[in-house]
């Protein structure tokens, strides 16, 4: 029997009460060998006996059969789990936890700046996607943009026309449907130009940089035409409006009918009863 640094290959002959392994080098050298038992202490003599060859490879006989049970992953599944990791690394990856934690949930600024799209200085995830600012250096998308830029096909960054609907996406939660329109207006926060003496370290809320009023406006015409699209605290009301809608469309097409049937009957051209 010779211990060895080199890969070895250990052949097993599997039976129903007992297993005899052969150890055998590259150069077909027989290094070692034996018949251990099937049961649990034949098992545990076994896997010390082999431990003189840490490179070792199972060959074992019949897997399809009653080798199944011997598969290589049962000599692995002895070993405690993360026992290849010092317990001062292990110390370390359970130290960094917060501050990988902060990285995750916490919103942040960016070193490129505001997004580009809604203008937000504070986000938890930041993408560069080439989007740029009027100067030519990279502007960002914050983790909401980002999800709308990707979902509606990543239009090309730098054509703001083919942003238009995503970004109406964006500011309504609402998607655009093909041929529908939407307004020139809804400019993205680099298209509608950066103003450099504006404190970008505040949190300031998202499209601020787009007419109060007119993105109230137009927010509400996308919810009331679509209120499951509308936000959870918006719903209620969008839905009632929408009722709104429907019934003053119902009244005046009952106004309509009304005022066409009289003018048949002054003309003579009424239903007779």
């Amino acid at each position: 029997m010779r211990a060895t640094d080199e890969r070895v290959v250990i052949g097993m002959d599997p039976h129903k009460r007992s297993v005899t392994i052969e150890v055998m080098a590259a150069d077909e050298e027989v290094l070692g060998g034996g018949r251990f038992g099937t049961d649990v202490a034949g098992f545990k003599a076994m896997l010390e006996y082999v431990t003189r060859w840490p490179n070792r490879v199972w060959a074992i006989e019949g897997c399809n059969g009653i080798g199944v049970h011997f598969e290589p992953t049962w000599e692995y599944r002895q070993t405690t789990a993360w026992s290849h990791l010092t317990k001062q690394t292990l110390a370390d990856a359970v130290a960094s936890l917060p501050r990988l934690r902060s990285d995750a949930y916490d919103a942040r600024p960016c070193t490129h700046g505001p997004c580009a799209w809604c203008g937000r200085v504070l986000s938890t995830r930041w993408t560069l996607q080439g989007h740029r600012w009027a100067d030519g250096s990279q502007a960002p998308l914050c983790s909401g943009c980002e999800v709308v830029y990707l979902r509606r096909g990543a239009p090309m960054p730098s054509v703001w026309n083919d942003q238009r609907a995503a970004i109406s996406e964006a500011i309504t939660g609402v998607p655009v449907m093909m041929g529908e329109h939407h307004p020139d207006g809804l400019l993205g926060y680099a298209e509608a130009g950066r103003d450099e003496d504006e404190d970008e370290d505040e949190a300031r809320e998202p499209w601020s940089h787009l007419p109060a009023e007119a993105l109230e406006t137009y927010r509400w015409a996308k919810w009331t035409r679509h209120p499951r699209h509308a936000p959870p605290e918006h719903q209620a009301e969008a839905r009632e409006r929408a009722r709104g809608v429907r019934e003053g469309i119902a009244r005046s097409a009952a106004e309509k009918a009304a005022t066409e049937k009289a003018a048949a009957d002054v003309y003579g051209f009424g239903v007779k009863s």
